[in-house]
This record gives C-alpha cells, structure tokens and sequence, in this order.
C-alpha cells in the first residue's frame, strides 16, 4: 500500500513538474514591424536597395523561464494540388535565409513574458521577384530512449517578399534521380511497371528555372497506335521561382495487346508578372507550352501469355515444318530409288544385237 502511495506521489510531482516545464508549444512568436498589431506572417514590398528590418516578438506562455532558437530557412509549397505553403528544413537557405542578418544566439524569455528580436533583410542586385520564407524556432531536441537521434520539434511562421526588378523566366523538366528501374529511355520521364499490382507508375520532375513565378496546367497522357488513350495525369499549380514540382501518376488496367505506349506530358506555362516587375524578354516569353514524351514497352502478365502462347506456336510450326519437310526428302529419296530400279532392270532385260 505504501509503494502504491509512494508511486502515485511521484507521478502527480512529475505531472505537475512536466506542466509547469516549458514547451516549444507554450511559444509563439509573432511579427512586430507595425506599432498598432502583431501579425503572424509577414508580406514585403520591397526594392533589392531598400534593407528590411523584421521585428519579432517571441511570447512565453508557460511558467517557467525558456531559451529559443530561432533560424531563417527558404519557403515553398508542398508538392500537390492543395500547394499549401511549407518551410524547408533547418539550412536549407540559398533563395531566403542566406540575405538575413542577426545575432545568431538563442533568445531568452521569461515566465508569462515576452522578448522582442530585430534582424535585417537585404538583397543583392541579382535578385527580383516573389522570395518566399519561413523564420523557425524550437528548443533544444531532446534524445529518444535509445539515445540513437535528436527529436527537434519546429514552429515556423512565414515571411513572403515581392522584391522589385528585372525577373527572368525558364521552365523545363529535368532529369530524374532514381533510373535503376526504368523502362524509359528519356531520363525526364521515369516508368515502372510493377507486375505485382499490374500498374505502371510514372514520374517526372517539372524545374522553374527563372525568377519569375510561373502557373501551369499539367496533362499526362499514355496512348499507343491500336487505338489505345487515357489521360493519368491533370491538374494546375503554380511554381515559385527556382523551385521543382514532382508529377506522379499511376495507370491500371494495361491493355497488353495494345503496345507499346506513348507517354506524353503537355505544360501549358504562363508567367506571373506583378506590380513592380519587369522582364527583359519579350511578351511571347511570358507564355508557351512544352512537350516531353517517350514510348515504352510494358512487359504484363498477359504479355507474358502471350509470348508463351506465341512461343508454344512458333515450336508448333517448326516442328510441323520438319516433319513435312522431313516426309518430302525421305519421299523424294524413294522416287529416286524407284526410278533407279527400274532403269536397272529395264537395262539387264533389253536383248543384244546379233552381228552378222
């Protein structure tokens, strides 16, 4: 009885010492650059000349004193139809963090308090367009039972910037890492098929080379010569600048005798060009549309029976082949047998001539 006492004591004092801990989820932190409200994400309308201060304010809500890290990562969206914005991981920060300056250390905040913390942003000439960023924050990752990896849990609000200037534009697909298993000769476009699930599973990666933000509309199509289309693959996005997005699509149903395929992707680009913007190209640039395709031979269960059945025809044939060929030598043989008999007997029969 008094162990159970003595047990449920410790768990009500580590209860309570856990409550009262501090937690990266007790923290906040909001944007400070107007004297009248605190702003969650940022939007700046800037020139690459101008610099930026960005005044944070990082909140304690919890009980007890906190130190946090904060860190300036590169934005972008998620790789789906909802393009929800996202942040990269911890430095990753060629397109944003690298042009922010601060003090690098981490910030202190008391119990039920508050701490306000300055950085500056400043681009060089080079660079134009929508630049979208993240700022993270999080405590220091605390170790797993095995002591094997750090368990770090980040926070992140989002500071999106339309820096005015001479924007570039470029759009194309670009080669694919993995190509141990493809069947496409085209490394832009990687195809397996799995006969396992009989479904062929397409991808490919389409790169914004530019600075400009571009909106596409994607379509994949797998077609062959016998009659055989379907569409595996539609949707629009938008691709912010130097940023890849993935396209994967999956076809089912293969008709075996209908290949081989075609697969084609069509992207219809249009570039978007705001207040503050300019381009040095001329206004056909702005839009178009690219084609990347490849044609592939799909090996399927069916492709399989048939080939068994066709080999099982081929060795039919031949054999059959063969043997006729086979009954005309061997009859052939006996004609000539036969006609050379008979030349011998007529010969031995026919009666001499007598000389007078």
């Amino acid at each position: 009885m008094k162990k159970a006492i003595l047990a449920l004591g410790i768990f009500i004092i580590s209860s309570t010492a856990i409550s009262f801990g501090a937690d990266i989820g007790d923290i906040a932190l909001r944007f400070c650059n107007t004297s009248w409200t605190l702003e969650k994400n940022l939007l700046l309308n800037i020139s690459w000349v101008q610099e930026q201060d960005i005044c944070m304010q990082v909140i304690n809500g919890s009980n007890q004193d906190a130190y946090v890290n904060l860190n300036f990562v590169d934005g972008t969206v998620t790789n789906d139809a909802d393009q929800k914005k996202a942040c990269k991981n911890e430095g990753e920060n060629q397109n944003f963090g690298k042009y922010i300056t601060w003090k690098q250390e981490p910030v202190f905040i008391k119990a039920r308090g508050n701490t306000e913390v300055h950085a500056k942003l400043l681009f060089p000439e080079e660079v134009a367009g929508a630049i979208h960023g993240c700022v993270t924050y999080y405590m220091d990752g605390k170790k797993d039972n095995g002591e094997m990896f750090t368990i770090m849990v980040r926070r992140a609000n989002f500071i999106d910037a339309l820096v005015k200037g001479v924007v570039t534009m470029g759009i194309g697909f670009i080669d694919m890492q993995d190509q141990e298993n493809n069947i496409s000769n085209n490394p832009k476009i990687l195809s397996h098929y799995n006969t396992k699930e009989e479904k062929l599973y397409i991808q490919a990666t389409l790169k914004n080379k530019g600075t400009a933000e571009q909106k596409v509309s994607i379509k994949g199509t797998i077609s062959s010569l016998l009659g055989y289309k379907k569409t595996f693959f539609e949707e629009e996005r938008s691709i912010i600048a130097k940023e890849t997005t993935n396209i994967n699509g999956i076809v089912e149903d293969l008709p075996f005798y209908k290949g081989p395929f075609k697969i084609k992707y069509t992207v219809a680009h249009q570039a978007i060009i705001k207040d503050g913007l300019t381009t040095d190209e001329s206004k056909e640039g702005e839009s178009g549309e690219i084609i990347e395709e490849v044609t592939v031979v799909v090996v399927t269960t069916g492709t399989h029976i048939m080939m068994g059945v066709l080999m099982g025809l081929i060795i039919i044939i031949l054999v059959l082949f063969y043997k006729k060929k086979h009954h005309i030598k061997k009859h052939f043989k006996s004609e000539k047998h036969n006609k050379s008999s008979t030349k011998k007997t007529a010969t031995k029969k026919s009666p001499t001539k007598k000389h007078k």
